[in-house]
């Protein structure tokens, strides 16, 4: 499954795809009777994720009485599949590199020309598409071709899927992130409020914590857990509570899912000890070392608690 992710997907190369393509972990979304033949148009350089690269494709169909200006024609004589074929460049789209099946042959340097003016072209910029060849431009809303065009995205929908699907966890992951970063930084901002009056003192972690287990099954509970380690965040932006459930209640070997005030993580309970890690990122180390410079505090700084909860898998 992993084999494509070291080889090289260069632009203008044609790859046969994968009859079952899959995520990550190997997860099979759907499988395709008659997979396609791709070129590269964007090779993995610039992969959001390194781990499961994706490259840009654009399908190949043989169906070249169904051509428009978007779609760049080639004789059998100047393709290396021996056929008259089309490269459909308005339905080009990312696909994992993992899901390329096999290096089936190169276009040649003059076509690879052609194919990224016509991309060019495609994607709005102003460039010439003199000595290409394509269909007629679709200007009828009747036009058969845009049937065709709609039931080839369909039919190459297999190619897209695993990279929207990634993309789509990404982008729920960023606005987790985002969420646990605001919630961290305000926990910040009231660890570090002077109190209103000398002997009111700041809010403190206490030695027992009532948290609140959930189990998956519905039934919910509180226990004391024993504070070992309070709610700290230190100068290297790593986030940090260590909790010993009491002796009596057995957790252990349990992912949990912990809340801590507005911020979630995951973690597991080992012998009763209950280790809950973050480690903000790089680029936000900055803000949190400036509010702190502007409050004259030092790290390690503690972080108030007023609600934990913990969610056991069963």
């Amino acid at each position: 499954m992993n084999g494509n992710r070291s080889k090289k997907a260069e632009l203008g190369e044609i790859w046969a795809t994968k009859s079952e393509p899959c995520l990550p972990g190997g997860k099979v979304l759907e499988k395709v009777e008659s997979p396609r033949d791709v070129v590269i148009l964007l090779d993995d350089k610039d992969a959001y994720d390194r781990r499961y690269p994706d490259v840009r494709v654009a399908p190949i169909s043989t169906e070249t009485q169904n051509a428009s200006n978007r779609d760049l024609i080639l004789e059998s004589k100047e393709n290396p599949l021996g056929k008259r074929i089309m490269i459909e460049l308005w339905n080009s789209q990312p696909m994992l590199k993992m899901n390329l099946a096999h290096r089936l042959s190169k276009l040649s340097e003059e076509v690879i020309e052609q194919l990224d003016r016509l991309n060019q072209k495609v994607w709005g910029f102003e460039v010439s598409t003199e000595g290409i060849k394509t269909g007629p431009s679709i200007i009828d809303i009747n036009d058969p071709r845009l049937i065709f065009q709609e039931n080839e995205i369909e039919a190459t929908r297999y190619l897209r899927g695993p990279a929207n699907y990634l993309l789509e966890l990404w982008e729920q992951e960023a606005e987790e992130e985002e969420s646990i970063l605001d919630s961290l930084i305000d926990l910040i901002r009231r660890a570090l409020i002077p109190p209103p009056i000398p002997e009111v003192a700041l809010a403190t972690t206490p030695e027992n914590i009532p948290v609140t287990v959930l189990e998956e099954s519905g039934e919910s509970g509180t226990v004391h857990f024993n504070v070992t380690k309070k709610l700290t965040i230190n100068e290297n932006g790593r986030v940090s509570i260590i909790l010993k459930a009491p002796e009596d209640e057995n957790f252990d070997e349990r992912t949990i899912y912990i809340r801590l005030n507005e911020i979630e993580f995951t973690g597991t309970i080992r012998r009763g000890i209950a280790v809950i890690r973050y480690d903000v990122p790089e680029d936000v180390l900055p803000q949190i070392h400036s509010i702190i410079a502007e409050r004259q505090a030092e790290f390690p700084i503690e972080l108030p608690i007023d609600q934990v909860e913990i969610t056991l898998e069963p």
